[in-house]
């Protein structure tokens, strides 16, 4: 792995970590009724998706948006767990091993 190769691999974790802080945001703006917490989720959905695009110059786009899906998916499920007092069900159990599960194998079929 070369140092361009891991820059993109930092850009996609950054992506993840704004598409989840993005989504934390979103549940305080309580269907926007709450505007800056409403905005503050917007503009990072929108540099989430900037370093996304920066993430896939040298990382295959089915990769890097598998991986961004699963990441974002995971993580907010654990602050809604941790910071919103959310229960994680039995399907979510099951679910985010078969998510993650679903990555390894695409990301060994390339």
């Amino acid at each position: 792995m070369n140092n361009a190769e891991l820059i993109h691999i930092v850009f996609l974790c950054f992506s993840i970590l704004l598409d989840i802080t993005a989504n934390y945001f979103l549940k305080l703006s309580d269907g926007f009724k709450n505007k800056l917490p409403g905005v503050f989720a917007i503009v990072l959905v929108a540099m989430a998706f900037i370093s996304l695009g920066q993430a896939v110059q040298s990382i295959q786009l089915s990769i890097a948006y598998a991986t961004w899906g699963a990441g974002g998916i995971v993580g907010t499920l654990l602050v809604d767990k941790y910071m919103f007092g959310e229960t994680i069900g039995r399907r979510s159990q099951i679910g985010v091993p078969l998510l993650i599960s679903g990555i390894v194998v695409l990301q060994f079929s390339h």
